[in-house]
């Protein structure tokens, strides 16, 4: 049976996490120019990082500028100007090699644009083959969006705004209704994180929003269930490939899936960033009394063990690629979580 929404928050005894033993399974390492200097990226190093995603071999950062850099294993770079202004989202279709970006043109800001990744050294890097300005046809003030997911045959792209707002977009529509659709949320609060599942006919998006979580459970009707009445920050959640969705409090890291609460986690710290990859969570605390630096812990959610805790600082994204986590930081510095070979 589902957990009731109104009800308050479990409480888990902190010992659990205790009992989850600590290892170091991966080494941390600089990612560094084509030319392996000791030193950070120099090239990476100057980008005003706005939002990241990765696969293909390649890690794949927006900027404050309107660019988009790819990023290779050797640290060969291939740039070009998304937007005009600035690049607010990126997901990556890796079947498809499509790249779903959103961003600010002069013109207009929350631009969708879809590009076709060529990752091939010699080749152009990208096509544009969808270009929409989402607000063109809806009845809403334009909003920040805050959090972005797609269909994997790119029929569906589901934006979450700052104002609370979700637009479901399908971007092959042509014409004057330009195929986006507006599901609202009770509270209207930011949107933190979406994930979407479609099989079949079954069609469920999850939403965390910073007061909230909630269900979709049919997007044709639009139904929306609370499924908490307890939010997240902006980049505590995250969804895993078994369509759940969790979310990172100070106390704790829940579980969600379509039919509510599932299992809790006693990890405690003032969560920033929550980002699954295969079967680990990554979870980056912020320590206010430690002059804010931030310590990133790697969980093993099947083996229930800790692989991986280290203060790395102001580290803004994650990412999985290059046969590790790739870690975004604030500082200009990226960083390669690799797994240690364990089987010698």
């Amino acid at each position: 049976g589902g957990l009731s929404a109104a009800g308050g928050v479990q409480k888990v005894p902190v010992a659990m996490q205790n009992q989850w033993r600590r290892f170091q399974f991966f080494d941390k390492e600089l990612v560094k120019g084509e030319d392996a200097s000791s030193a950070p990226h120099p090239e990476l190093a100057r980008l005003q990082v706005t939002c990241a995603t990765s696969g293909k071999g390649q890690l794949m950062l927006g900027d404050a500028s309107g660019c988009v850099t790819l990023c290779d294993r050797k640290g060969a770079l291939k740039k070009f100007q998304a937007f005009e202004r600035r690049v607010t989202q990126l997901w990556l279709i890796a079947q498809q090699n499509l790249l779903v970006s959103v961003g600010d043109d002069v013109s207009a800001s929350c631009i969708l644009k879809v590009w076709n990744v060529n990752t091939d050294p010699d080749g152009e890097a990208l096509l544009l083959t969808i270009s929409k300005d989402i607000f063109q046809s809806v009845p809403l003030p334009r909003s920040p969006v805050t959090a972005l997911t797609s269909s994997s045959d790119l029929s569906l792209i589901v934006l979450g705004l700052h104002s609370g707002a979700l637009l479901l977009v399908d971007p092959h529509s042509r014409g004057k209704a330009s195929g986006v659709r507006v599901l609202t949320t009770p509270h209207q609060a930011p949107v933190a994180a979406v994930g979407l599942e479609l099989q079949g006919t079954r069609s469920v998006l999850m939403v965390a929003t910073t007061s909230q979580l909630l269900c979709f459970h049919n997007l044709e009707q639009a139904r929306c269930e609370v499924l908490d009445e307890q939010g997240c920050a902006l980049g505590a959640a995250t969804y895993t490939d078994d369509h759940e969705m969790l979310v990172g409090k100070q106390e704790a890291v829940y579980c969600f899936n379509r039919d509510g609460r599932g299992a809790t986690y006693a990890f405690e710290g003032e969560k920033v960033v929550l980002s699954w990859m295969r079967g680990y969570l990554l979870v980056v605390t912020m320590d206010a009394k430690a002059g804010a630096s931030s310590t990133v812990t790697v969980y093993d959610m099947r083996n229930k063990l800790v692989a991986f805790s280290a203060a790395v600082p102001a580290v803004r994204f994650a990412t999985y690629e290059w046969g590790g986590i790739v870690l975004v930081c604030g500082d200009g510095k990226v960083h390669r979580l690799a797994e240690e070979d364990t089987a010698g």
